[in-house]
């Protein structure tokens, strides 16, 4: 029966017909149909336009092949289902005779395609292997456009290559992950799309006629509206339940949790958002697929889940581990100034050169009323042809959104274009967004660098960078002075938790992946900025610990430590340079010829633009004390170093002193022909000079609801689990009321830290004030509230304050009195927000009624959970002995609640390490693991500690397969490490594997150990992996006596550390 059904009737000639012209017909649409339920475009037209300006002409139809083959085959099956089900109904019920009774019959169908079905295995796993493919294309599509992507359509083996992820990922029992979500919708879908066919067939041409060719196109296209419009709802569940396959942890537990959470994060109209578009594709799709049907057949759509509309899907992931460029693929500064460039700077006027070095502050064209001074922006333009700006924008301390940033930037714009000069030259817009687009009102703000460090995950430092790109360049600002690459030698410094962390390997990996989801293709792609690492050189280390202060530091430390990571960013292709505040060793970083040329231009080849920090040429001379004047300061910089642009910010002081240094003949025309050079350059390289390159593109969204998610998955990913006595964490079944206290544990600002809102976090005062949460617009989840939505029905989670932000009481008898009704007690304690200078402290100590607070609360006798909200590792006295459980948040941004509350009770299982040494005593503020191997060392916690619920052993480090047996290094060689890893406890988690290399003797006092790979990788309970890492001779290459950077090698014995495990080679140079 089965093999007549499928070989001889002719359905399937017309019903592969069918599916090929129907699904040329809504390709186009489903392209379309994605962006506009996932990007705030105005209107189909515009969206369309987008797309084709992004994919060309062909792009709509790139990687239809895959989408054909398989709905030719589902749909040839399914119309040949129907119609054999059809007859059989009316055979076995005689009183249905008229074709128009569409509802009935196709009720009937699920039963006749079950009976199928139940006959015939292969037809099941067919149609479900299709099915789990089409999802995962889709699956990885979402993925991909949640990175901010440009998404190329696919080519024709993608849909397999998700398959296959999904496999390696969750087994072959993902594949079928939410077949029952499928299943409803289908048997809703099934009996609208045939009830409304033939209804239409039946009132168009009424029980007695045939319906003909146009009578069967509307009918077609009918049904496909009225099919879209019931399943529509479930179609949208469905896409949010199929993106958890991938998900290394699972959001949705259940439907209904699915449910609710597309009506809190969309409201009640969220549902049919882009509907439009959905039913425009569904009309011709349905129309053209049943009018290639005969007159007496029909169709049967996609019983088990199977979508035609297959968009565009992820390509092969790049073997960096994140986007899909090899490192060779991302744009870079180009060695050479391109010829129109040189003809512009060899055209332009001395003094419109210099304007393009000069950057000034907003508000010296913006009132505090958020008005422009249209008048003071062209006296800038057309005396002084000011090349760029900064800062944020907002009216009466309200910051703009993306559209006001973007009109305001554009009015400036205009009014320097529009004054007389050689070149129409439009400024370069920056800003410091270094934890998402914090300056931009309802952007997307994520946790700081010090979280992303603590991740060991390179991808959520692309995947953050790429979504902050793009928010910025929403806001028309084409430049973010980020990322923050200091080593924090002093862990006393008011800037630790804008560094990934104090190890040189891993800052450098992270600070690579932030730059290239930065940047990108940004030669090209205009939903990327310029980005730039800061502060060279060697600011991490100020030796009384204060912002600014000397750093006095050998070479050695230098070149080995706080080199590495900015050698990284330049080799990734970072567009621009910011030099740093301090001097080392007495010297001046913003007038040293030896940092600023030889390190940077020429040991580690950069080639990009140079930007001082804020005022520091002016510092010469009023902090630094190296200049007798504002003159002499500007001679000292520009004349002995490669900076490019001046941070002036307030004044035309340089703009004056410089074209006067020029005249004179103190410093050459040719010095600045180079800086302008490099300016223009980067403005030509990021579209400006381009014709209304200048503009905004409108279609750039922010605050998309992947990016929200993409912020607690940073947050989820670095939440760092430090102690866990007899595993009060996670909270048991039986834990049924939780008393959170403390002055970080119910508001949003604490979590975003500074940087936020303001430079020195969101306070009331905009400075050093209480703390404000009003500016968030709700975008975020406090600690309360992620606790609150992570327990389990019938749970209580209450909030009282206890004590402030200083240790001061404010209600603590009230706490004590009431914690004997509660089962656990969370204490969240930490730092009041703060940035720079302005967080300066001389204790490292927490404050100490925090932690007497802590300790009263300890005495009630019940379990308390202490959660650290802190930018750097403050001492803590008593805390850790009085907490049954110790959770370091950092400042994991405004949607850390979220995560919080998801560790404390389980749902995420805790991965992340600390990116940094936790001293235990507060006279250690310059302790960091790498420290020489005979020095004092007894820390709270180690870099790289961080526990987990589940247990992870290491075994079997050996030589990888096929390796010669022979353990000697030698420079230029590699050789391959494995180690055997394995969770043998109860839960599935994430472990990242940690390889430290060790030279027990060297002619140079030694490291301890020094960190030289890691890998993250998830391990369900009781599963096992194999982790591989390259080693060579040249990563124990260090500065020698001969003060070469990184010139030295010794010979002898070496180790390769990876938890308990070690592996011996010997080094023959």
């Amino acid at each position: 029966m089965f093999r007549e059904l499928l070989w001889s009737n002719k359905t399937v000639i017309a019903a592969s017909s069918a599916a090929v012209v129907g699904v040329i017909a809504g390709y186009p649409f489903d392209s379309v149909k994605t962006r506009m339920q996932t990007e705030p475009y105005g209107s189909i037209t515009a969206c369309v336009r987008q797309t084709y300006r992004e994919e060309g002409v062909r792009g709509f139809f790139r990687g239809v092949l895959p989408p054909l083959v398989t709905v030719s085959i589902i749909k040839s099956i399914s119309f040949s289902v129907y119609e054999e089900t059809k007859s059989f109904c009316k055979s076995r019920f005689p009183y249905l005779k008229r074709d128009e009774l569409g509802p009935v019959m196709s009720i009937s169908t699920l039963g006749g395609a079950f009976e199928l079905v139940k006959i015939h295995k292969q037809l099941e796993f067919l149609l479900l292997q299709a099915s789990s493919i089409s999802t995962g294309a889709t699956v990885v599509r979402e993925n991909r456009k949640k990175q901010g992507i440009k998404c190329n359509l696919p080519k024709a083996t993608s849909s397999w290559h998700s398959a296959k992820e999904i496999v390696r990922l969750k087994g072959i029992r993902g594949l079928w992950s939410g077949f029952g979500l499928h299943f409803v919708r289908d048997v809703i879908g099934t009996g609208v799309y045939f009830g409304g066919y033939e209804t239409t067939k039946f009132l168009l041409s009424g029980p007695e006629r045939t319906a003909g060719p146009m009578t069967q196109f509307l009918a077609g296209g009918v049904c496909g509206i009225l099919c879209w419009l019931a399943v529509f709802p479930i179609d949208l569940v469905k896409s949010l339940m199929q993106k958890e396959i991938l998900a290394q942890q699972p959001t949705y537990k259940s439907t209904m949790h699915c449910v609710r959470d597309i009506y809190k994060s969309r409201g009640p109209t969220g549902f049919y958002r882009g509907i439009a578009v959905t039913l425009l594709r569904a009309f011709p799709l349905d129309a053209l697929m049943i009018k290639q049907q005969p007159a007496n057949q029909n169709s049967f759509p996609q019983f088990f889940g199977v979508r035609t509309n297959a968009g565009p899907a992820m390509g092969q992931e790049s073997t960096l581990g994140y986007g899909t460029l090899e490192a060779e693929e991302y744009d870079r500064p180009s060695d050479q100034l391109d010829a129109d460039v040189q003809e512009m700077v060899s055209r332009m006027t001395l003094e419109e050169k210099i304007g393009q070095m000069t950057q000034i502050n907003q508000d010296l064209v913006l009132g505090e009323d958020g008005v422009l001074n249209r008048t003071a922006v062209e006296h800038y333009a057309q005396n002084y042809y000011v090349g760029s700006y900064l800062n944020q924008l907002a009216r009466d301390g309200i910051n703009f959104d993306h559209q006001e940033y973007a009109k305001t930037i554009e009015e400036i714009q205009e009014i320097t274009l529009g004054v007389n000069s050689t070149y129409k030259i439009p400024i370069i817009y920056g800003l410091d967004h270094i934890h998402g687009a914090h300056y931009v009102a309802k952007s997307t703000i994520f946790a700081h660098g010090v979280n992303l460090g603590a991740s060991f995950n390179p991808k959520l430092s692309y995947d953050t960078a790429a979504v902050t790109a793009r928010e910025t360049r929403a806001a028309n600002v084409h430049w973010t002075f980020a990322p923050v690459l200091d080593i924090p030698m002093s862990k006393q410094w008011a800037r630790v938790f804008e560094n990934f962390g104090e190890d040189p390997y891993m800052s450098g990996v992270m600070g690579a992946a932030a730059v290239r989801g930065y940047q990108g293709k940004y030669k090209t792609d205009r939903s990327k900025v310029a980005a730039s690492m800061k502060h060279f050189i060697a600011y991490g280390a100020p030796y009384s610990g204060q912002d600014r202060d000397t750093t006095i530091v050998s070479d050695r430390i230098v070149h080995d430590y706080f080199v590495p990571g900015f050698k990284e960013a330049v080799d990734a292709g970072v567009a621009t340079a910011m030099e740093s505040y301090i001097d080392v060793n007495g010297e001046p970083v913003v007038a040293s010829h030896k940092y600023l040329q030889e390190m940077l231009r020429e040991q580690l080849q950069f080639k990009g633009m140079l930007v001082t920090d804020w005022a520091e040429i002016e510092n010469l001379y009023t902090t630094h004390k190296v200049a007798a004047s504002h003159r002499d300061a500007v001679r000292l910089s520009i004349g002995s170093t490669s900076v490019d642009m001046s941070m002036v910010p307030s004044d035309v002081i340089f703009f004056d002193e410089l074209k006067q240094l020029v005249l004179d003949g103190v410093i050459d025309e040719a010095r600045i022909n180079e800086s302008a050079g490099r300016l223009l350059q980067l403005k030509k390289d990021l579209g400006l000079l381009e014709p209304d390159g200048w503009k905004v593109d409108p279609n750039l969204a922010i605050g998309l609801p992947e990016d929200i998610e993409l912020a607690r998955d940073a947050a989820r990913e670095s939440v760092t689990l430090l102690k866990n006595e007899n595993d009060v964490l996670p909270f048991k079944e039986d834990t049924k009321r939780v008393l959170i206290v403390g002055p970080t544990g119910d508001t949003l600002s604490h979590l975003a830290g500074g940087w936020t809102i303001y430079w020195q976090g969101a306070t009331d005062d905009g400075w050093q004030g209480n703390t404000s949460d009003e500016q968030f617009y709700s975008n975020g989840t406090t600690i309360h509230n992620g606790v609150r939505a992570a327990a389990p029905e019938g749970t209580t989670v209450e909030y009282m304050q206890g004590f402030d932000i200083e240790g001061n009481d404010i209600n603590m008898a009230e706490v004590i009195a009431a914690a004997a009704d509660y089962d656990v007690i969370v204490a969240t304690i930490g730092e009041h927000v703060y940035s720079e200078a302005p967080g300066d402290i001389h204790d490292i100590r927490l404050p100490l009624g925090q932690a007497q607070s802590v300790r009263m609360l300890a005495g009630t006798g019940k379990p308390v959970v202490s959660i650290l909200v802190e930018g750097r590792p403050r001492t803590l006295d008593s805390i850790p002995e009085d907490s049954d459980a110790l959770v370091q948040a950092y400042l994991p941004g405004p949607w850390g609640g979220h995560a919080i509350g998801e560790i404390l009770f389980g749902k995420v299982n805790p991965s992340g390490r600390l990116p940094y040494t936790y001293p235990k005593y507060a006279g250690d503020i310059n302790l960091s693991y790498w420290r020489q191997a005979n020095d004092v060392w007894d820390p709270l916690y180690e870099f790289g500690h961080g526990l987990s619920y589940t247990k992870f052993t290491y075994s079997n480090i050996t030589l990888a397969e096929k390796e010669d047996s022979n353990s000697v290094l030698e420079p230029g060689m590699t050789r391959t490490v494995s180690i055997r890893v394995t969770n043998e406890g109860p839960y599935d988690g994430l472990e990242t594997v940690l390889m430290f290399i060790h030279q027990p003797v060297r002619l140079v006092t030694p490291p301890a150990k020094l960190l030289k790979g890691f890998e993250k990788i998830q391990l369900a309970a009781g599963e096992s992996k194999t982790v591989d890492f390259e080693v060579g001779a040249d990563m124990f290459r260090y500065t020698g006596l001969d003060d070469v950077p990184q010139g030295t090698i010794d010979n002898g014995p070496v180790k390769i550390l990876i938890g308990e495990q070690q592996f011996d080679f010997e080094i023959r140079v």
